[in-house]
């Protein structure tokens, strides 16, 4: 007879899903894996084997993976950013030829690509200053409304104050005056007898 303890349960294998179908998660792994390498977001879902508008459901959707794919795609746009300003700073050295030797060689810069990598640049700066001149903005009504609440409940409280005191007073007088009342009609009770 078998003891309780050699026993053991049966180990069963829990599927998390059909054999070949890909979970949710690992399908989003994919797509952000080859979105980092390719910056295309078509190419990317073609390979992950997903629609675009399958990325769009998953931005609104599920806030994680819309900061890893914000973030996937800032890194992009730095990548994008620091190859035009290489490209924009680097010089094209071209060989000129005379009757099939060398005579010279001619360097050529892009000016129309610095030209444009310089006016993103401003309008980043520009709309950074913009940011700063509103928050600014924002701080200064925020300290001028502060200081009118302030000034508001000092006044209130002020008020309140001066109200209380001349209530107290006139209870205490009125006491007072009734007091004085009876101790009058009491003195002369006392006194008639």
């Amino acid at each position: 007879m078998p003891d309780a303890t050699t026993q053991r349960a049966p180990v069963v294998a829990l599927e998390s899903g059909p054999p070949g179908r890909p979970a949710r998660a690992r399908l989003q792994a994919c797509f952000l894996r080859h979105f980092t390498l390719s910056g295309s977001v078509s190419d990317a879902a073609a390979r992950a084997g997903i629609a675009q508008r399958t990325v769009q459901r998953w931005r609104t959707g599920n806030p994680a993976f819309a900061r890893r794919y914000d973030e996937v795609l800032a890194s992009r746009v730095e990548l994008l950013e620091d190859l035009a300003m290489r490209r924009a700073s680097s010089t094209d050295r071209r060989a000129v030829f005379h009757r099939g030797r060398q005579v010279a060689t001619v360097e050529r810069h892009n000016d129309v690509m610095l030209m444009r990598v310089l006016a993103r640049f401003d309008k980043a700066r520009l709309r950074e200053q913009g940011w700063r001149s509103f928050d600014q903005e924002v701080e200064r009504k925020v300290a001028a409304q502060v200081q009118s609440l302030q000034s508001e409940y000092e006044r209130c409280h002020a008020r309140l104050e001066h109200d209380f005191d001349s209530r107290v007073r006139q209870e205490v007088e009125k006491r007072m005056s009734q007091m004085s009342r009876s101790t009058r009609h009491a003195g002369g009770a006392v006194t008639g007898r």
